[in-house]
């Protein structure tokens, strides 16, 4: 990208206040981003990570995986899989966790191995409450499964398929459950969002996960897009509601959206921008969809370019950590939403018997990757919920107004010192109708309405301010939310490490010129060193991408 280009483009833009604390005025949750270990130790890069304002959640891109915290059958490591939740914590963002049950990134004893249904099950279940119980209390939510369908929507063959059918759903959600009540379970996966053939499984897969009595809070759409073939603003709302309809909320988990040929043209970026606020205002839109985390913070380190040759600029800074065009789309969304008073709402995780916490009520101002193929996620049934409201409602009918309503956005701290956000604030209609309404400029914080005489606005019904935890960071992951026209394996790719062969990214090489851990080692096109630091071993993830691990 030309920087004279982004500067033209950019000129013109009003918006100061940050993507977080705007979505929030908004009425989402948050606004966030993956990080990755592997570039922390770059000063803007991390600067970005810590601004709360900036990206108020986190989600390792893969820390938390499988291969990494439990290499050898019970031999559980948390080194490397603490790093973004103990940032998150540090910081006081919330943390979306990545992932438990995938295809992807397991370790050999794992994927190789000749288990029966019993055992596989054990494995699963102690796997799991190993790994959530670690990070109990510290996740607003868990990719439980990811990515069970795939590409031709239908069951992907996978270890935990080819052994349980799709059993290992249900298994991998109520053991989730059991380990930690309060943490929001989800499916995630990619290429839902063109309300296709795969979303119509994906719905499968949460009726048969409810049927079963299996708890599943979320879906999650990946969002890996393409310039120019990203669904309308109004089409996605649509798919996202064929969900909320289901009783389970919704969330953009890992939005990028790629330019098939760069440097993209001062047209292109535009179209991103455009592409960019529709998604968000998808999620805006919808009753139920809870916030939007992009797949990385800066197009320096983003996974793409080295899966998809030629392709790349899919985020929202530049290699030089500019703001792009799309930022300004999406903050310009933000802020024109955030100039009316947002309504809390979500959906309440299911039922469970985790003992109740005191609150303390005060206020507050506010892919289709190659070569991968699609999971299907185990969500399991809701029991009846409960949905509790931060704010005084009213009847929203255009009387004379006397009604009273709890200024916003209020949070809940429980006794135990963990945090509750308000996922949406009150909305109101603008009507013109004869009541006094005093709304806020452009917010850094969310406007505090002074009365709402709203006709019927649309506030997602059950609404619900469920307790949520002060959130670690979570770690670096890749996804395997594409599907690669040049890969037909199971396996989906990991993010391309990066290497000393592309002077934007940081250099992978230690003393001696071995690679270090996360780093790329080999992989088709690749010209750099192999060989791994010890005790790391270059793993191969797909054809044009091994990865110290």
């Amino acid at each position: 990208m030309h920087k004279t280009t982004l500067l033209g483009l950019l000129a013109s833009s009003p918006v100061s206040a940050q993507l977080h604390s705007l979505a929030q005025a908004a009425g989402l949750k948050y606004f966030g981003s993956a990080v990755d270990n592997g570039y922390l130790s770059d000063a803007p890069y991390s600067k970005l990570a810590d601004d709360v304002e900036e990206f108020g959640q986190l989600v390792p891109e893969n820390g938390q995986k499988w291969e990494t915290v439990e290499p050898k059958q019970g031999d559980f490591v948390y080194t490397t899989a603490d790093v973004v939740p103990d940032l998150a914590k540090k910081n006081g963002q919330i943390l979306r966790c990545h992932a438990l049950t995938w295809h992807s990134q397991l370790p050999t004893w794992v994927s190789s191995g000749a288990f029966s249904a019993e055992k596989l099950t054990e494995v699963i279940e102690a796997h799991i409450a190993n790994v959530v119980e670690h990070y109990k209390g510290d996740c607003y939510a868990w990719d439980v499964v990811n990515e069970a369908i795939d590409d031709n929507a239908e069951w992907r063959d996978s270890v935990f398929s080819r052994t349980l059918g799709t059993d290992f759903l249900g298994i991998s959600f109520k053991a989730a459950r059991k380990a930690d009540p309060a943490a929001k379970l989800y499916y995630n996966d990619y290429n839902l969002e063109q309300n296709g053939a795969k979303t119509d499984k994906a719905v499968e897969l949460v009726k048969l996960l409810q049927k079963e009595g299996a708890p599943i809070d979320g879906v999650g759409f990946q969002g890996h897009l393409i310039v120019g073939q990203t669904p309308s603003r109004s089409e996605l709302a649509a798919t996202f509601k064929r969900f909320t309809d289901l009783n389970v909320e919704v969330a953009i988990t890992e939005l990028d959206i790629r330019h098939e040929s760069v440097p993209a043209s001062a047209a292109e970026l535009k179209t991103q921008g455009d592409e960019y606020a529709d998604v968000v205002g998808a999620c805006l839109d919808t009753k139920g969809c809870v916030g939007v985390t992009v797949w990385g913070i800066t197009d320096k380190y983003s996974w793409i370019p080295g899966v998809f040759e030629g392709n790349g600029e899919a985020l929202l800074y530049t290699d030089d950590y500019e703001k792009k065009p799309a930022w300004t789309s999406v903050s310009s969304l933000l802020a024109a939403a955030a100039t009316k008073a947002p309504a809390t709402s979500s959906v309440a995780p299911v039922e469970t018997t985790a003992p109740a916490t005191t609150l303390e009520t005060k206020t507050k101002p506010v892919y289709t990757v190659p070569g991968t193929t699609n999971y299907m996620n185990t969500t399991a049934p809701q029991t009846e919920q409960t949905r509790t409201a931060l704010a005084t409602e009213t009847d929203d009918n255009d009387d004379d107004c006397a009604e009273t309503e709890a200024p916003f956005p209020t949070y809940a701290i429980p006794t135990n010192g963990t945090q509750v956000y308000p996922t949406k604030a009150p909305v109101d209609d603008d009507s013109d109708d004869d009541c006094a309404e005093t709304e806020a400029p452009i917010p850094t914080q969310a406007p505090v309405p002074s009365g709402d005489c709203d006709e019927d606005d649309g506030e997602f019904e059950p609404t619900v301010a469920a307790i949520e935890p002060t959130t670690r960071v979570p770690v670096i992951r890749s996804s395997s939310a594409y599907t690669y026209k040049w890969n037909t394996e199971t396996t989906a790719p990991q993010v391309p490490a990066p290497t000393g062969t592309a002077p934007a990214y940081p250099v992978g090489t230690g003393s001696g010129g071995v690679v270090k851990h996360y780093y790329q080692c080999g992989g088709k096109n690749y010209k750099g060193p192999t060989e791994c630091e010890k005790p790391y071993k270059c793993v191969e993830h797909n054809e044009y991408y091994f990865q110290c691990v």
